[in-house]
C-alpha cells in the first residue's frame, strides 16, 4: 500500500476566504518539504517539472539551501 506523506491543497486566489494567504504550487511544495524533514525524513531526491524552477519563489534554491538534488 502507498499512502501520502502530507498533502495540502491549492487555491487559486479567487477561491481563497478572508484571511487566508494565497502560496503557489512551489511554495506549498516548499513548505512541505521542510516540514516533512522536520520530522525527521531523509529526503534523496526531490523531483519537479519546470514549472518549480521556474517559479517566484525560486523553488531551486530552497533545494539547494537544504542540500537536496
Amino acid at each position: 500500500m502507498i499512502l501520502p506523506l502530507g498533502f495540502e491543497v491549492y487555491k487559486p486566489k479567487e477561491w481563497l476566504k478572508p484571511g487566508e494567504v494565497y502560496q503557489t504550487k512551489p511554495q506549498i511544495a516548499a513548505t512541505m518539504i521542510r516540514e516533512l524533514m522536520a520530522m525527521g525524513f531523509q529526503l534523496e531526491l526531490v523531483l519537479a517539472d519546470s514549472l518549480y524552477g521556474e517559479s517566484n519563489c525560486n523553488f531551486i534554491s530552497t533545494l539547494v539551501s537544504l542540500k537536496l538534488p
